[in-house]
C-alpha cells in the first residue's frame, strides 16, 4: 500500500509540474502573441497615419500650385480691364468675381498697388475699404526679383472673424 501511495504521490506531481509548464508555456504565447499584436497594430497604424500625411501633403501642394498659377494668370485675366492710357477698374471688378466665383480656394480676390491702396477686388465691400495687411507683407511680396507666390498669415479676418492665409503674387 505504501509502494502505491508512493507512486500515486509521483503522479500528482507529475500531474502538477505538467500544469505548470502548460500554464508557462500558455502565458508565454499568450504574451508573445500580445506584443506581435501590439507591434504589428502600432506598426499598421504608423504606415497609415503617414499616408493620410503624405496626401494632405499632396493635397495641400496641389491647392498652393492652383492659388498660384491662378494668381500669375491674373495679368492675362485683367489685359481685358486695360483701356489705352488706363484701367477700367468695373471691368476687372466683374473679372476678379467670376473668377472667384470659380475658385473655391478663395474668400476673395483683391488687387493692391506697391502702396497697398485697393486698386479693385472681387467684393464690392473690399474695394471701398483698404486691406489690413500685416506688417512686413510688401517687404516679402517686393523683395524677390522673381515672381513668386507669398503666403501670410493665419490671420483673423475683421468681418467674420474666421482664419484665413493671405496669398500674394508679384
Amino acid at each position: 500500500m505504501r509502494a502505491s501511495a508512493s507512486a500515486l504521490g509521483r503522479v500528482v506531481r507529475w500531474v502538477w509540474v505538467a500544469t505548470g509548464v502548460l500554464i508557462l508555456v500558455t502565458v508565454g504565447s499568450t504574451t508573445f502573441l500580445v506584443t506581435q499584436g501590439r507591434s504589428n497594430a502600432l506598426r499598421e497604424g504608423d504606415d497609415r497615419l503617414r499616408g493620410l500625411v503624405a496626401a494632405a501633403e499632396t493635397d495641400i501642394n496641389r491647392s498652393l500650385v492652383s492659388v498660384d498659377l491662378t494668381l500669375a494668370g491674373l495679368p492675362r485675366l485683367l489685359s481685358a480691364a486695360a483701356l489705352t492710357g488706363g484701367f477700367d477698374v468695373e471691368k476687372a471688378q466683374v473679372l476678379l468675381a467670376e473668377l472667384q466665383d470659380r475658385q473655391i480656394a478663395f474668400g476673395n480676390i483683391t488687387l493692391v498697388d506697391e502702396s497697398g491702396q485697393t486698386i479693385t477686388s472681387a467684393l464690392r465691400a473690399t474695394r471701398r475699404s483698404d486691406l489690413e495687411l500685416p506688417v512686413g507683407f510688401y517687404d516679402g511680396v517686393f523683395a524677390s526679383p522673381l515672381p513668386t507666390l507669398a503666403v501670410f498669415g493665419p490671420l483673423r479676418g475683421r468681418a467674420s472673424g474666421e482664419r484665413s492665409l493671405l496669398f500674394a503674387r508679384r
